[in-house]
C-alpha cells in the first residue's frame, strides 16, 4: 500500500468507557498496520494517546446534543480538509457519526467505513411518547439507513445485525461480520476465585454481576423485580450492580447487605469485578454484541441474558420473562459458555486489517486511474 495509511477515528464528544474500551481494543487490532488519528473535542486519556494521534479544532462539548453534533461536524470536516486521511471510520452512533464521515467521504472521495453496533431499528418501537417514537424512528431508520447507504463497507457484529440491514435494503455486499475483540490479556478465567472475591470484601456468598448503564432499555425494570424477589428468599447471594444512570436511586434503595451499587469503577479494575462473580446477570432490551457479556465469558462466568441482538449467539442460558432469571438463579446449576472461537484476537486481528487494507488499496488505484 506504500506509505502508512491514516485513519481518521470520529469519536467527537461521545465518550465514555464502552466507547474508550471499543476504541483501544479496535487500535491494537489496526495500529501495526496504519496510522490511527482520532477526531474529538473532549479530554481522553493517556491510554488513548497512546494509540491515537489527537485531533481538536473546536472547545470543549457542550450539553446540548445538537450543539456537540453541529461540533463534531466542524471538528471532522476541518480534519479531512487538513490532513486528508486514507479512510474515515467511527465508534458509535451511525445515525450521527456515521452519517457525518459518509458525507464528508463521499464529498472528498474518501472511502469510508460505518459500525452496526446494536438494534436501533427497533428503539422507536420501546416507548409510547409520539414525540420520543418520531423522534427515534428519523435519529435510526431514517439518518442511520442513509450513512449505511452512502458508506463503502458497514461493519455489524454478527448474522443477526446482518439480516437487519439487508432487510432495511443495505446492499448486502457492502455488508461485512466483524465481532468487536475482548482483550484476554485483561479479562481471562482465575485460577483462585475465592482471592478475587476477598479484593471485593466478599466471603462466602454468591456473587451476581451487572455492568451496565441503568437505563429501562438494559432491561433495569426487569433487574430490580428479580434482585427483589431472590434476596426475599436466599440470603446468601449478594448483587453487585455496576454503573449510573436514571434508575440508580432504585438500586441504591434495595437493601445493601445483598446490593450494593458501585457507580464509577475504574476500567482498569473492573475485571476483578469478573473475576470474583459467580453468575453474570444481562435483561437487556435492545443490543449489539456487549461488550460486558464478551468480557464475562473471557473470565469464565456464567451468564444469563436477553435473546437481544447477537447475545443468542454467544450464550445458551436465555431468559424470556422475569420468572426465568428468578429461577434460574433459586434453582439452577450455573453453567458456562466458552467465548466464541471468532473472537480470537489473531483472527479477528487478520480480518480487520484485511478490510481497511483491502479498501484503502482499491481507493488509492481509483484515484491513480
Amino acid at each position: 500500500m506504500g506509505k502508512c495509511p491514516r485513519i481518521g477515528v470520529l469519536v467527537g464528544s461521545a465518550f465514555h468507557p464502552n466507547v474508550e474500551t471499543v476504541s483501544i481494543n479496535i487500535a491494537k487490532l489496526l495500529g501495526q498496520n496504519f496510522k490511527l488519528e482520532m477526531v474529538t473535542n473532549v479530554q481522553v486519556s493517556d491510554k488513548i494517546k497512546d494509540y491515537y494521534k489527537i485531533f481538536n479544532y473546536v472547545t470543549k462539548p457542550s450539553t446540548s446534543m445538537a450543539i456537540n453534533l453541529f461540533k463534531d461536524l466542524i471538528n471532522c470536516y476541518k480534519y479531512t480538509i487538513s490532513e486528508k486521511p486514507d479512510l474515515l471510520f467511527h465508534i458509535r452512533m451511525p445515525n450521527l457519526h456515521g452519517l457525518i464521515i459518509s458525507v464528508i467521504g463521499k464529498t472528498f472521495n474518501i472511502p469510508v467505513i460505518v459500525r452496526y453496533t446494536g438494534e436501533i431499528f427497533l428503539h422507536y418501537k420501546l416507548t409510547n411518547n409520539p414525540y420520543k417514537k418520531l423522534k427515534y424512528f428519523l435519529l435510526h431508520n431514517t439518518l442511520s439507513r442513509l450513512s449505511f447507504l452512502l458508506a463503502d463497507r458497514v461493519i455489524v457484529l454478527g448474522s443477526k445485525l446482518k439480516k437487519d440491514l439487508i432487510a432495511y435494503k443495505i446492499n448486502e455486499e457492502k455488508i461485512v461480520i466483524l465481532p468487536q475483540p475482548v482483550d484476554t490479556s485483561k479479562f481471562f478465567k482465575p485460577h483462585n476465585k475465592k482471592a478475587y472475591k476477598n479484593e471485593i470484601g466478599v466471603n462466602n456468598e454468591k456473587v451476581i454481576l451487572f455492568v451496565g448503564r441503568l437505563h429501562f432499555l438494559k432491561g433495569c425494570k426487569t433487574l430490580l423485580s428479580v434482585i427483589k424477589r431472590v434476596i426475599a428468599r436466599r440470603n446468601d447471594i449478594l448483587f453487585f450492580i455496576i454503573g449510573d444512570g436514571p434508575l440508580i436511586n432504585d438500586f441504591e434503595n434495595l437493601n445493601p447487605k445483598y446490593v450494593r451499587v458501585l457507580r464509577n469503577v475504574e476500567r482498569d479494575k473492573i475485571d476483578v469485578y469478573y473475576k470474583a462473580a459467580d453468575l453474570f446477570i444481562f435483561p437487556s432490551l435492545l443490543e449489539g454484541t456487549p461488550n460486558v457479556v464478551l468480557e464475562a465469558l473471557s473470565c469464565g462466568v456464567p451468564v444469563i441474558a436477553s435473546k437481544a441482538g447477537e447475545i443468542p449467539n454467544l450464550i445458551s442460558n436465555i431468559c424470556s420473562s422475569e420468572e426465568d432469571y428468578v429461577n434460574y438463579i433459586l434453582y439452577s446449576n450455573f453453567t458456562t459458555d466458552q467465548l466464541p472461537k471468532e473472537f480470537n484476537w489473531e483472527i479477528l486481528k487478520k480480518k480487520y486489517t484485511n478490510l481497511f487494507g483491502q479498501l484503502i488499496s482499491h481507493s488509492r488505484r481509483t484515484k491513480l486511474s
